[in-house]
C-alpha cells in the first residue's frame, strides 16, 4: 500500500485555494484540518512571518525532501514588471514566489519545485478590481485593466484548479524549476484542458512596454 499524500494548502478560504481542496476530494479520501485567519494589528506580522518562515525551513522543507514532495506556488503575469500603479506590492510578491520556486528547485534536488500561473481567473480580487474596490488604484488603473482583460480570455477557478491539484499528487521532477501557465501540455492533468488560448495568459509585453 503506498503512503497517503499529504497536502498543505494556504488561502483555501476562496478562490483557486478552495477549488484546489474541492478538487482533491473529488478524487482522494481525505482528513481536512482548518485554520482561520487571526486578525491584528500590522505591526504584528512582523512576528507572524518569523513564525511562517520556521515552519517552512525548519519542519516543511526536511519533510519534504524525506519524502520527496512536491511544492506548488501560485505565481502571476504581475511579477514579470510593472502593468498599473496600484499593483506595487503584490507584482513584488509574485515576482519573489517565482525566485523562490527556481531557487528551491538548484538547492533541493529532491524536492519538485513548479510555479503555475493561473493567467486571468475569475476571483474576489478580480471581480473587486473590476468593481473598483481595489485599495490603491486610480480611475485610469481601472481603466487600463479593462482594456487588458479584453485581451485575455478569463478562467474559472474551478478550471485552474485541476492543474494545481495534478501538480500535487503526480510527481512531474523535470518540471521542477519551471514556471507555466495553468493548461501547459506538460502538467500532469487528468482530464487534458481543451479549451487552450492562441494567446499565452502570462504573456504581458504586448501590454506592457516595461515588462521585457
Amino acid at each position: 500500500m503506498s503512503a497517503p499524500h499529504i497536502v498543505i494548502v494556504t488561502g483555501a478560504a476562496g478562490g483557486i485555494g478552495y477549488n484546489i481542496v474541492c478538487e482533491l476530494l473529488k478524487k482522494h479520501d481525505a482528513c481536512v484540518v482548518a485554520t482561520d485567519i487571526v486578525e491584528g494589528p500590522l505591526g504584528g506580522l512582523k512576528e507572524e512571518y518569523k513564525d511562517k518562515m520556521r515552519v517552512v525551513l525548519h519542519y516543511a522543507i526536511p519533510r519534504l525532501r524525506e519524502t520527496k514532495g512536491t511544492v506548488v506556488a501560485a505565481t502571476s503575469g504581475a511579477g514579470l514588471g510593472p502593468l498599473f500603479s496600484g499593483w506595487g506590492f503584490y507584482g513584488m510578491s509574485k515576482a519573489a514566489v517565482a525566485f523562490n520556486i527556481r531557487q528551491l528547485s538548484l538547492e533541493e534536488k529532491d524536492i519538485t519545485a513548479i510555479g503555475i500561473s493561473p493567467g486571468l481567473c475569475d476571483t474576489k480580487m478580480i471581480q473587486d478590481l473590476r468593481a473598483g474596490k481595489q485599495e490603491g488604484w486610480t480611475a485610469q488603473d481601472i481603466q487600463d485593466y479593462e482594456k487588458f482583460v479584453a485581451q485575455i480570455p478569463m478562467a474559472l477557478p474551478s478550471v485552474t484548479a485541476t492543474s494545481y491539484a495534478s501538480a500535487l499528487v503526480h510527481r512531474t521532477p523535470e518540471l521542477s524549476g519551471v514556471i507555466v501557465d495553468y493548461d501547459d501540455p506538460r502538467l500532469p492533468i487528468d482530464n487534458p484542458l481543451k479549451y487552450k488560448s492562441k494567446q499565452n495568459p502570462t504573456n504581458y509585453a504586448e501590454f506592457s512596454p516595461q515588462v521585457k
